[in-house]
């Protein structure tokens, strides 16, 4: 890999995992009551969550805990919760890129929404089928990616485990696809098959 093209995926990085961090920590706070302060709602403050959510919520918080009890101060956790969601997301974005150009996945990210193994993943999925088709294909793109991981969690659990924070933390869709714009640019067109 040449200088300009190792300097022009360092930028894309940079630029991904600020976008990837902001969006995390937004919907750390607006839905989940977690600050980049390190300060946690009480959970009865949050009855705009389903139990389904709560429970995602606590799951959070407890890693929160994890990661203070190695001694971070709560503003320090919460940034490296923050960074370690985002990271693990350009990772498993950048994982499927590969395999895609690879050929052992159908195209997932290439086109986002519009990725051919999407399409293929509603057609035996039709409860994602109906939320696509109802408005809502941020929900079931987003189903399709934890699906994918689940694909590798045996072989690549450190990437695509299915504890992981960011199986439910994921960022709107405009910055997936910000980022899946950065990802698919045609400057970076040819690194995908490259071992490095």
């Amino acid at each position: 890999m040449d200088k300009d093209t190792r300097n022009t995926l360092r930028n894309v990085v940079t630029n991904c995992r600020q976008l990837l961090e902001e969006a995390v920590a937004q919907v750390l706070e607006g839905q989940y009551g977690v600050y980049p302060s390190g300060r946690v709602e009480d959970a009865a403050q949050m009855g705009h969550l389903t139990p389904d959510e709560l429970a995602v919520r606590e799951r959070i918080v407890t890693h929160l805990e994890h990661i203070q009890s190695g001694g971070f101060k709560p503003a320090d956790a919460a940034d490296q919760l923050i960074r370690e969601i985002a990271f693990t997301h350009l990772n498993r974005l950048a994982a499927y890129k590969m395999m895609e150009q690879r050929g052992l996945i159908r195209e997932s990210v290439s086109r986002g929404l519009k990725s051919q193994g999407f399409m293929f993943y509603m057609a035996d999925h039709p409860a994602d089928e109906r939320l696509w088709s109802t408005g809502h294909q941020d929900i079931a793109y987003r189903h399709f990616l934890v699906w994918q991981g689940e694909q590798f969690a045996d072989e690549i659990s450190v990437l695509f485990s299915p504890h992981d924070p960011a199986n439910f933390v994921f960022p709107p869709q405009r910055v997936l696809d910000q980022v899946l714009d950065l990802i698919n640019s045609a400057e970076l067109a040819d690194i995908w098959t490259e071992d490095e």
